[in-house]
């Protein structure tokens, strides 16, 4: 659902929380863009220009386990030439409450594992606008469900005047019973630093990889995670082991793949239930993408039975390249101007 008003009271609240990290510590369906328009200052004498404070996804963390719970968001915001949000705010619990967390602005996203936005491309449209790319990212809350439940996860962004424009967008929350099915996990702070080929500077750096417009710069292969926790089921079951996946890099406007992966590839991982393992791609070495555009990393988690036997078959646990949509876990804009 997409809103716009003016509140009563500009002011929002934000709700204080100790992160998960320091407790202990997640995919982009294939669903149309969703876009908004803010309306016009509350005192403005004309209409704003057409497309004015519209904002598009672009990608998202849409699948996750709540042992492994990361807010990712890529977007995109037109503007008046100039023109900057007051704020930008995400749920931090998109299954149990309302509090939103506020984003602070940080010249370099992909240098922070806090709660932080960054504009890492602009665009001109003429008449007086401007296309921001923006990447976000932090940490997030979840309870657990007992099956698998899509949620509606919320950015909010205030403007200057007051105005709030608010999109959402589906979040699949995986449960850890005889229910459950695989899902990827977005790694969080430095829980990749031990695996090799490992380049940091975080292990969030898989999103909003950026490369300029005019670059000859390539992409690292090694600042790419892919992971998955295993469905959590028993033994008994079946289908209670990940220890594969899929990976496949593809433009984010229409799902083509990107050359470098032009089939889902499989990469063998660790079977586990909490935590991070997974893999560097570092089998990718230094790699171009193609046209400009965004790009985003998919996987697909597989299942099969640690007892050997050859059924309960996978249908419905497993994921499918072709078929199910792909669970995010990186993002590249790759030559916007």
């Amino acid at each position: 659902m997409n809103e716009q008003y003016l509140p009563s009271n500009p002011a929002r609240n934000q709700t204080g929380h100790i992160s998960r990290r320091t407790v202990g510590k997640g995919i982009a369906w294939s669903v149309p863009v969703i876009a908004i328009g803010a309306r016009a200052p509350a005192m403005s004498a004309s209409p704003p220009p057409a497309g004015y404070h519209e904002v598009t996804l672009l990608g998202w963390n849409n699948a996750l386990d709540v042992s492994n719970s990361e807010f990712r968001a890529d977007f995109t915001i037109v503007v008046q030439t100039g023109e900057l949000p007051a704020q930008i705010q995400y749920r931090y619990n998109p299954t149990g409450s309302t509090d939103m967390l506020t984003l602070t602005r940080v010249p370099d996203v992909q240098a922070s594992v806090d709660q932080v936005y960054g504009i890492v491309a602009t665009e001109d449209l003429g008449n007086g606008l401007q296309k921001l790319y923006v990447s976000a990212r932090g940490d997030l809350d979840v309870s657990s469900p007992s099956t698998p439940s899509t949620y509606q996860e919320t950015i909010q962004i205030t403007w200057q005047d007051g105005t709030i424009t608010r999109t959402s967008f589906p979040m699949l929350v995986t449960s850890r019973n005889n229910e459950g099915r695989p899902v990827s996990v977005n790694a969080w702070d430095t829980t990749t630093s031990g695996l090799p080929g490992y380049v940091g500077p975080n292990s969030q750096t898989g999103w909003g990889n950026v490369v300029p417009a005019g670059s000859t710069d390539t992409l690292q292969g090694a600042k790419f995670h892919v992971d998955a926790v295993n469905s959590g089921r028993d033994a008994a079951t079946g289908n209670d082991v990940t220890d594969e996946l899929y990976y496949q890099f593809v433009r984010g406007d229409n799902g083509a793949a990107a050359s470098v992966t032009p089939t889902p590839v499989r990469i063998s991982i660790t079977n586990h239930g909490s935590g991070v393992e997974g893999a560097l791609l570092t089998e990718l070495g230094s790699f171009s993408l193609d046209s400009p555009g965004y790009y985003k990393l998919l996987v697909w988690p597989q299942s099969r039975n640690s007892s050997g036997a050859a059924t309960p078959t996978s249908d419905g646990v497993a994921w499918r390249p072709g078929v199910d949509p792909g669970q995010q876990v990186g993002s590249v804009f790759w030559k916007i101007s």
